[in-house]
């Protein structure tokens, strides 16, 4: 029901002015946390931030326009067009909000984890939920017994909020806490790509979700889900970038870099693409300092969580470049 990082220290930063599930529709938003991805277990939905900062984001969600008024078929092509044309991550999850709205839901959450290395990743979160539940989430320690991130982390089906779900002692309190604040009914999904991890969760007070409804609104909620995920990756992935790389990688760097995870030492590079170990060692000096590593294996791994390079990329492919970089 949380997106946040959690570990086993205390909280030692958390920003008492928050909002998260409830009456009130003013986002939030967790910046700049920097979690242990081993430590710490991502928890999404009603949100509780722990080691993180929340920043209020402007609520202009009704100034933009909703879809309420168009026909089943336009809201699904409008969550691609709306969601893509969006600028900012405050102004697409805004988007979202009127989309979620349109359905029938009075709030949702969304956090994304981007890995920047193998035991480290950059979390946001943004929220509509309010400060009421947050504060209370947070001084009841309810992150640690929070089951929907985990159940979501660990498939990729749709988590509906229930009896069943918040089994055990702590969830099933944690769930009856969540309906004292007006928190009834549920849904968390998942969302992956390329090693990015997404959660989107949606609210509301009254109204359960029966099977019906559940069977109309699930593929739209998992098609906003995805396309909401793939949007944020696009407009926050480059940031994270930037603060992990020092500076741009050359094509001649991608492709050592490349052949480098692929296990070759200096010397086999050398002749793979016709140039001295020397050069090569020369290249991946700098390597290792753009990508501010320690050396060469850490900086194949970080380039691959920071999707510099692909497992799918191969100097042979990189080679067949029509303008392939001198040495």
């Amino acid at each position: 029901m949380v997106f946040a990082a959690a570990s086993v220290e205390p909280f030692d930063r958390v920003c008492r002015e928050h909002r998260v599930l409830g009456a009130d529709e003013t986002p939030w938003r967790l910046l700049g946390h920097r979690g242990n991805c081993v430590q710490s277990v991502l928890c999404y939905g009603l949100l509780g931030a722990r080691n993180g900062i929340i920043h209020q984001v402007p609520d202009s969600a009704r100034e933009v326009g909703t879809m309420t008024s168009r026909t089943d078929t336009h809201w699904w092509i409008g969550v691609f067009t709306v969601l893509k044309d969006a600028r900012s991550p405050e102004v697409l999850f805004r988007q979202a909000g009127n989309l979620v709205r349109s359905i029938g839901f009075e709030w949702l959450s969304y956090g994304i984890q981007i890995p920047s290395g193998v035991r480290s990743a950059s979390i946001e979160v943004f929220n509509s939920f309010p400060a009421s539940w947050l504060a209370h989430y947070i001084d009841r320690a309810y992150l640690s017994h929070d089951p929907t991130i985990c159940l979501c982390m660990q498939g990729d089906k749709p988590v509906v909020w229930s009896d069943a779900v918040f089994a055990g002692e702590q969830a099933s309190r944690l769930w009856a806490d969540a309906r004292d604040f007006n928190l009834k009914f549920g849904i968390s999904l998942p969302s992956w790509s390329r090693g990015v991890f997404g959660v989107l969760s949606v609210a509301r007070s009254s109204d359960a979700l029966a099977a019906e409804e559940l069977a109309e609104i699930v593929p739209k909620l998992t098609w906003l889900g995805d396309n909401l995920h793939r949007c944020m990756h696009a407009l926050i992935g480059p940031r994270v970038l930037t603060n992990e790389v020092a500076g741009k990688l050359s094509q001649r760097e991608i492709e050592i870099l490349g052949w480098t995870a692929d296990g070759k030492t200096s010397w086999e590079i050398g002749r793979i693409l016709g140039i001295t170990e020397r050069t090569v060692n020369f290249h991946i000096n700098n390597i290792v300092l753009k990508l501010r590593a320690q050396n060469k294996v850490q900086a194949a791994v970080k380039a691959l969580s920071l999707g510099i390079i692909s497992p799918h990329q191969s100097g042979l492919v990189l080679r067949c470049q029509s303008n392939p970089p001198a040495p």
